[in-house]
This record gives C-alpha cells, sequence and structure tokens, in this order.
C-alpha cells in the first residue's frame, strides 16, 4: 500500500515476480534539466524570480526575459549547515536591493541572500549568484522574544516583505503571523481570534500595494481574509465558485487574483471582492491546470501561476489569456503544442 498525501488517496500494489525489471519513471527520461517539483510559493521583483524546489531542497531563480523564464542559478542543497535548506518554502526575492529571503521551514529559520546580478538581458548560469548574509534561527527566539515563549518554534511557511523592509512570516502549523522589522527583530505576533475563529489551513499570504493591508488565503474555510498590519480583521470574501484558495496576489489598484486549488483555475476580484473573472480547468495543456498555488504579478501586469501539481509555472494576462509556460520538460510540452487549448475559455 502507498499513501499519497499530495493525492489524498492510498494506492495498494502487487508484488512484482522475481527478476522482473521494474519500470523507469517517464518523467526521468524525458526531463534531463534535472528540475524538481515547483514550491507553492515564489519570489517575484523585477525580472527576477525565485522558486522553492523542495523535494531537493533547493532554490532555483530564473529571468524572466520577453514573457519566457531562464533558469540562471541554483541556491543551497539539503542540510542543517548555513545555506543549507529543508522544507524550502516561503521566498521573498527583492531585485532593488538584490537580497533574497527564505523560509526555511525544516529548520525552523530565516535566510538571507545577497544576490549578484547580471544585466536583465545578459542571460547565463551563474554558479555563485547567491551568498549567504544572515540567518535568524526560530529556536533561538524561544527563551529571549517574550512573544514566542509560550509557544512552539516557529515553521516559517510564507514570507513578505514590505516596502521598509519589515517581514512578515505566516507559520500555517500553528496558524500565526510573526512580524520582524529589517534586523530580524520580532515586533509583534498575531494570530485571528475574532470569536474563537481561527483559519484552518492558511495556504498563502501577500500585501497589497500601499504596505497597509495584508491578505491571508484560508483554503479551510474557502475565504480570502484581509488584516491590518497588526492583526485587526478588515474583511472576509467567500464566494460559491471559491473552494479552496490556494494563492493570492494584490493588484496595485486593489484587484485580488486567487488561485482555486482544488477547482483548478484562477479568479480575479475587484477591490471589494466582487468576482469578475475566473479561467482554468484541469488538464496538461495551455491554460489548464492541476491544483495551482502561489500566484505573482509582473511590472507588465501579467499573472504568474505556479501550477503546482503540473510540475511547472504558466504565464497569463490579467484576462486570462495565457501567455507561456516554464518548467519540467515533460509537463511543459502539452502546453506548448497547444494541446487542449480551447481558447482558455471559462
Amino acid at each position: 500500500m502507498v499513501c499519497e498525501g499530495f493525492e489524498n488517496r492510498c494506492q495498494i500494489f502487487d508484488l512484482m515476480p522475481p527478476g522482473q525489471t521494474p519500470p523507469t519513471s517517464p518523467f526521468v527520461q524525458n526531463d534531463p534539466s534535472g528540475q524538481s517539483h515547483f514550491g507553492i510559493t515564489a519570489g517575484l521583483s523585477q525580472h527576477l524570480i525565485a522558486l522553492s524546489e523542495e523535494e531537493i531542497d533547493q532554490v532555483s531563480i530564473h529571468n524572466l526575459v520577453d514573457g519566457a523564464a531562464v533558469r540562471i542559478a541554483m541556491i543551497g542543497q539539503h542540510g542543517v549547515r548555513a545555506g543549507q535548506f529543508v522544507r524550502p518554502s516561503g521566498l521573498d526575492m527583492n531585485a532593488k536591493n538584490s537580497t533574497l529571503v527564505v523560509g526555511d521551514a525544516g529548520n525552523r529559520r530565516l535566510q538571507e541572500f545577497n544576490l549578484k546580478q547580471d544585466p536583465p538581458d545578459q542571460l547565463r548560469f551563474i554558479p555563485q549568484m547567491a551568498t549567504l548574509s544572515r540567518t535568524l534561527d526560530f529556536s533561538a527566539l524561544q527563551g529571549s522574544a517574550k512573544e514566542l515563549r509560550d509557544r512552539a518554534v516557529i515553521e516559517p511557511t510564507m514570507v513578505r516583505r514590505d516596502a521598509d523592509g519589515a517581514i512578515f512570516v505566516l507559520d500555517a502549523v500553528q496558524n500565526v503571523v510573526v512580524v520582524l522589522n529589517r534586523d530580524f527583530e520580532v515586533q509583534r505576533v498575531w494570530q485571528p481570534d475574532e470569536g474563537g475563529r481561527s483559519w484552518i489551513r492558511p495556504t498563502d499570504l501577500s500585501l497589497d500595494s500601499a504596505g497597509k493591508t495584508l491578505f491571508i488565503c484560508d483554503g479551510g474555510r474557502g475565504t480570502i481574509n484581509s488584516y491590518t498590519l497588526d492583526g485587526r480583521r478588515r474583511a472576509e470574501w467567500k464566494a460559491d465558485s471559491l473552494t479552496a484558495p490556494g494563492g493570492v496576489a494584490v493588484c496595485p489598484d486593489g484587484g485580488v487574483f486567487v488561485s482555486d486549488e482544488f477547482a483548478h483555475r484562477i479568479l480575479k476580484f475587484d477591490a471589494k471582492g466582487k468576482l469578475l473573472n475566473s479561467w482554468g480547468s484541469e488538464g496538461l495543456g495551455a491554460g489548464q491546470l492541476y491544483r495551482p498555488r502561489g500566484l505573482m504579478l509582473t511590472e507588465a501586469g501579467n499573472v504568474i501561476v505556479i501550477d503546482h501539481g503540473n510540475h511547472r509555472c504558466q504565464v497569463f494576462t490579467a484576462d486570462g489569456k495565457y501567455l507561456n509556460v516554464f518548467g519540467a520538460t515533460y509537463f511543459i510540452r502539452p502546453a506548448q503544442r497547444g494541446m487542449n487549448d480551447a481558447n482558455n475559455e471559462n
């Protein structure tokens, strides 16, 4: 018996007869690039996008040029030493000051890297692109930060920074948000407590462009929640068409994009929570998705979707028109060939 947590199922197999050669995975045969399964979130800033590859405990950095993504660096490896990762999850990229913050969830710490950048139009692999600058071990904070003394060690699942360098860390296990200043000092810790209504399965967080409102998806309740930076609830959205929000991104005009993980589609809301548009369906073709998670907005206004179940990312216009795809070779070919692309009908 094999239990698959990702698919929420168990499968039972017969034993293989002696001497029979086990089958080889078609994914290994057809993807010599070695790319792994993209994680559930990413960090995007200007032309640089960082993606966690949790199965190999590394972070890949890609250069976005003319709508295409070219991998230019790999950071880290499995381990507990500085610069190594165990389940890298939350990512925040800042191309302006050339830094990347990684939520090293398995090691219960944050790691910040300085990045050596080439001009955006110069595409080459940079082996030593990232240099570790500092770490924050949450287990070491248990005795020094009074806000954390009575809690289990924080597991940084999602990470976002505002324009002033403040860091918002979501622990999806304890359902808590930790706010740090730019010096990695704890400023406050909060969790939803209105009427005992906590999150069931928080899946992502995002700041609005003004840096005054924090949006958090609750995949368990099927809601999008907005808060002030000190944790006071502003609003809660729950559309009939939204089943399990997995990722959220906020537009400069206040509009909000949400990925619906189990409905395999993307929804666009206005600033007041009114549903404006949706697109996507289950599949491997161009514009089709399988359990999408993190969302990122480019400077051109396009939407990058981590098509998590399909081991790839897809790029769309703000209205849902398919533009491009990148990721594991085996999984991007159907989209590149235009298979099952019925003009991205809703």
